[in-house]
């Protein structure tokens, strides 16, 4: 059993090569966590999604892809990787926090890039503002003295997760501020995605409007939900198909009242495979594969463009 920390970020990259011309264009892949922020849950999506899509190219260097995740802030696995000085804070992070560090973290990616040549409310506990630092506290206070190796093998036991997860996992736990930081964020989650605060711009009504010199002039959206997911209300969901998106099973894109427009994002519900919420413990192979289609369709329509 490994006994390595799991790792705070994942960049997945091909080497420049020596004498050879770098890629005319780059397509960078930035994934952001889900809630507990921790980047090593994903590796094996994000190494099959890397693998999908690159595996094609290895002769044809005119395209790179390059797919890149970190754990959110305040989910790195010592403190010393806590960039407290830069985000002028200690732990714990809330969701606009995390919003503003992605979004400084993606810049300076993308700068290195050019550098380089390539719910419900069935929570109220959570609205308790103490109950983030007490449950931590206890979770802390019970692991204290159970080694990694040990709380690994409980959690694959008693939580029937793969090896990887429950190393994962188990780390997440003991790191210095995990869980505080998870249980904060949620209860931040739980206060603030309640609305839809995206202007029309951003959901592609602006498709009708003159055309800019910018290369992409509005974002090209895909969504993908779980049928039953305890994160997401049905409401909630179908009510957000049925005003902002197109509504798609399968293969086939419906085209009924009020979601047929062509600009509108493609909202996908998976009704066939059973892929839950937390797809990383033991789907992100397929989820990979489907994600790998979404991006490929996405940069087709790129190509077509320019």
């Amino acid at each position: 059993m490994s006994s390595t920390a799991p790792a705070s970020q994942i960049h997945l990259r091909t080497p420049p090569e020596p004498g050879k011309k770098p890629a005319s264009r780059t397509y960078l892949i930035y994934f952001v966590t889900g809630n507990p922020g921790l980047v090593e849950y994903y590796r094996t999506f994000l190494t099959h999604l890397y693998g999908l899509l690159t595996h094609n190219t290895a002769s044809d260097r005119s395209t790179e892809f390059q797919v890149y995740g970190r754990s959110l802030s305040g989910f790195e696995m010592n403190d010393a990787e806590i960039k407290t000085m830069k985000w002028r804070k200690q732990p714990p992070y809330g969701l606009q926090d995390q919003i503003r560090h992605s979004e400084d973290e993606l810049a300076e990616l993308v700068e290195e890039v050019k550098e380089s040549g390539g719910a419900r409310d069935v929570r109220p506990f959570l609205k308790n503002s103490n109950f983030a630092t007490f449950a931590a506290l206890f979770v802390n206070f019970l692991t204290m003295f159970l080694p990694i190796s040990i709380l690994t093998t409980l959690i694959a036991k008693f939580m029937d997760f793969p090896t990887d997860a429950a190393q994962t996992t188990a780390a997440f736990v003991k790191s210095p501020h995990g869980i505080h930081e998870a249980l904060h964020m949620a209860r931040d989650e739980m206060f603030q995605i309640d609305t839809d605060i995206w202007d029309e711009e951003i959901w592609g009504a602006a498709a009708s409007e003159p055309a800019t010199k910018h290369p992409h002039p509005r974002p090209i959206l895909r969504f993908l939900f779980a049928r039953k997911d305890h994160w997401v209300a049905d409401a909630t969901r179908d009510a957000l198909i049925h005003t902002r998106g197109r509504f798609s099973r399968g293969d086939g894109v419906e085209e009924v009242e009020g979601q047929g427009e062509n600009w509108k994002p493609v909202m996908e519900i998976d009704e066939r495979e059973g892929w839950p919420h937390g797809f990383c413990i033991r789907h992100g192979v397929p989820v990979a594969e489907k994600v790998a289609g979404y991006v490929r369709a996405i940069v087709a329509q790129d190509m077509a463009r320019k």
